[in-house]
């Protein structure tokens, strides 16, 4: 670090440092603050045995621009499902961990959809002359010219060793450190390459029939000209049932204002409070998709900071809120009515709504799909 000119001012660049045991980290701690002669609020510490809000507040704050942070300092903790690339495209693996699947995770921290900058990832392998050491070091140097070859051909580094599970590929770099073989990995290429996969699909017969066509694509079907124009006939309705006061909800052109009042800030209860306005301010929601991620990076500039706009879909807690409320307005055994020349004539249409949930039966993804068939009528 000191050759790349890193003093650990606040205008120098932030850095990832991975290690695999907290012992190591603890000890990393302790000589960077002294040979760099930083402060404490310099360098965050991140491990498993964190709470998970502790976690989510060093992630939150690496993330921000005006951060003190210079060092993150994580263990295997950190490899997954946290983004650390916001302000920092640089890394160092201190020890490399064995298996190429969770070297992968860890660069995956940077290098990611979303980084501005070139990631530079550093790896930090020791040499010596001991003969066994020299070999065991060879082996791991090895996995480290793996993954840049996986990387570089944009393929997955579980399907290098074939055994999809980190626990597994671990065990077999320890058989091949035991059996001190630093061509084990060109091994394992020799036998996929004898491999004939095409027995894989001997009996299945994969042809399909030529078809061209003037006009590949169908144009969906929608009773609706645009999303705007839905958002606008909901809080219509809403309001023509009486269960919005007018004044609460502005809508125009795909961008919403709602007001968030006492009862509405109370049903949110269990959204953060930096993610939603005071009582008696405004949720701004917009179909504008480059003005919310503007507002996102605005926000990212500040520590505490929530996107000033948010972006306008059904799966937005406050429009679940309201499409809640519409269907509450609507008696049993009655069903909304839309006219429309838009649907054939002759018909019957199936609506099917479809999502996909988290591990805490949160959906994350959802969407309405239809179906129709010929009728009588």
């Amino acid at each position: 670090m000191l050759e790349l000119g890193w003093t650990g001012i606040k205008k120098n660049d932030r850095y990832v440092i991975f290690a695999e045991r907290i012992n190591t980290l603890e000890y990393l701690k302790e000589n960077l603050q002294n040979d760099f002669k930083i402060a404490e609020e310099a360098i965050a510490f991140f491990n498993g045995g964190l709470s998970d809000t502790e976690q989510q507040a060093i992630i939150e704050d690496f993330g921000k621009e005006d951060s003190s942070v210079r060092l993150l300092l994580c263990s295997d903790a950190g490899s997954q499902g946290v983004n650390l690339h916001f302000y920092c495209n640089r890394m160092f693996n201190y020890d490399i961990p064995w298996s190429l699947i969770v070297l992968e995770q860890r660069n995956g921290r940077i290098d990611r959809y979303g980084q501005k900058k070139t990631p530079f990832i550093h790896y930090i392998i020791a040499e010596s002359d001991i003969e066994g050491l020299k070999t065991d070091l060879h082996i791991v140097e090895r996995l480290t010219q793996k993954e840049e070859v996986v990387y570089k051909t944009l393929g997955d580094a579980g399907s290098v060793m074939k055994l999809y599970d980190s626990n597994k590929e671990e065990q077999l770099v320890e058989q091949a450190i035991m059996n001190q073989n630093e061509s084990f990995l060109e091994d394992l290429d020799t036998k996929m390459a004898g491999f004939d996969f095409n027995t894989l699909f001997a009996n299945q017969d994969d042809s399909t029939a030529v078809t061209i066509t003037a006009n590949p694509y169908e144009t969906n079907l929608t009773i609706y000209p645009s999303e705007a124009k839905f958002y606008s006939d909901l809080f219509e309705q809403l309001s023509s049932a009486n269960q919005i006061k007018t004044e609460d909800v502005t809508v125009q052109d795909g961008y919403l204002e709602i007001l968030n009042t006492k009862d509405l800030n109370q049903i949110l209860f269990d959204l953060p409070p930096e993610s939603k306005p005071k009582v008696n301010q405004l949720f701004k929601l917009s179909l504008d998709k480059d003005l919310v991620q503007r507002a996102i990076e605005d926000a990212r500039k500040k520590k505490g900071e929530w996107a000033e706009f948010q972006i306008l879909n059904e799966l937005h807690p406050v429009i679940k809120y309201y499409m809640t409320k519409l269907e509450a307005s609507v008696d049993k055994d009655v069903a909304l009515v839309a006219k429309t020349n838009r649907v054939p004539a002759k018909t019957s249409w199936f609506i099917f709504q479809a999502q996909v949930s988290n591990n805490l039966g949160q959906p994350v993804v959802a969407d309405f799909f239809s179906s129709w068939v010929k009728s009588g009528w």
